[in-house]
């Protein structure tokens, strides 16, 4: 692959996106791969569906959403009272920055101070937290928001340009996002059908649907996985580490993958000098469970670029594992091509 469009991938982690608010990431990319594909459209859920060549060769799946919350009620005094869209630990949340709705309010997110809590040993709840927009009473706050607005973490990403590494929200998995739209713009892909799905963070939502109405011999899932490569955390623990190069799993804490034909996958990769790793503690899960399950006898297989601190309002991640991810998934992909035609 050539070099990476930086400018792209800022603008995808970017975009207002949670789970079941997909519109703006679904438009962006919709609007990029259109003139590289036989066909496009969106589902009754919401899933971008690109066709190219034969689209019963391939499937390769990249989800669209990112964790995010929603509004559940507004308080007398206006402040607000949310929850989850997918998987957030509440302890990382007071004092973080938040956008909400349609019309795109700034939040912090309030917590009792640490300072009025001690010896409060209990684990932060979702119900001892609060967003503040400054309103100062219910009927100011709704003015601009409403029960079941969508929330994003306001977190603008940049580009390190010294050390080659991007941060910012939304990384998992607008990083899969990214290589599937790449591979496509750029012809790489010449058969399949490459869906960006939506509420993959809510339970597979958007991949279940596709895969309840077609098969498809092999399943590819794109995806980001958790690098804990940190100080204090042991090697073993530390699931896979930034600059080792694209995850492919023998095992997550959802799928148990084909053990013989990833070794010869990876065999393949490692002929072609494209750096990978495996993971080094059964943790994490995606859609390749979903192709699994729902297949009706699919091959799945799952991708991923490592990176540090997903579901949180920040994350890492190196150009160069990028590339590895979208190198591997170009030679898998005419790896697997291979074998089914000899």
């Amino acid at each position: 692959m050539n070099e990476l469009n930086v400018a792209f991938l800022l603008n995808l982690m970017d975009s207002f996106s949670p789970s079941g608010n997909e519109d703006a990431v679904r438009a962006l990319i919709a609007q990029t791969i259109r003139p590289y594909v036989s066909s496009l459209k969106i589902d009754g859920i919401g899933n971008l569906i690109a066709t190219v060549g034969n689209e019963r060769e391939l499937l390769i799946c990249a989800h669209m959403d990112e964790v995010g919350f929603m509004i559940t009620g507004i308080r007398s005094d206006g402040k607000l009272f949310f929850n989850q869209v997918g998987g957030v630990s509440p302890e990382n949340l007071p004092s973080k920055r938040v956008m909400i709705g349609e019309n795109r309010v700034l939040g912090v997110i309030c917590a009792t101070p640490v300072h009025l809590n001690k010896g409060n040993d209990n684990k932060t709840k979702y119900s001892d937290l609060v967003i503040d927009v400054g309103a100062e009473s219910k009927a100011d706050a709704e003015r601009v928001i409403s029960v079941g607005d969508f929330i994003c973490f306001d977190t603008k990403s940049f580009y390190h340009e010294a050390n080659k590494t991007v941060t910012g929200k939304a990384l998992d998995n607008r990083l899969g996002c990214y290589v599937l739209t790449e591979l496509i713009t750029s012809g790489a892909l010449k058969n399949g059908t490459f869906v960006f799905t939506v509420q993959e963070e809510t339970g597979l939502r958007g991949a279940t649907t596709i895969l309840e109405n077609s098969f498809f011999p092999v399943g590819i899932a794109l995806d980001t996985t958790t690098a804990n490569d940190l100080p204090g955390i042991k090697p073993e623990n530390s699931v896979c580490r930034l600059g080792k190069g694209a995850v492919v799993s023998y095992a997550d804490g959802a799928t148990v993958y084909d053990r013989n034909k990833i070794r010869m996958l990876t065999k393949r990769l490692d002929e072609r000098s494209i750096p990978w790793q495996t993971k080094t503690k059964r943790t994490g899960g995606n859609e390749a469970s979903a192709i699994e399950k729902r297949g009706k006898g699919s091959f799945a297989i799952s991708v991923s670029t490592p990176c540090r601190y997903i579901h949180g309002p920040l994350g890492m991640v190196r150009l160069a594992d990028l590339k590895a991810t979208m190198d591997a998934v170009i030679e898998i992909a005419r790896f697997l091509k291979e074998e089914k035609d000899a």
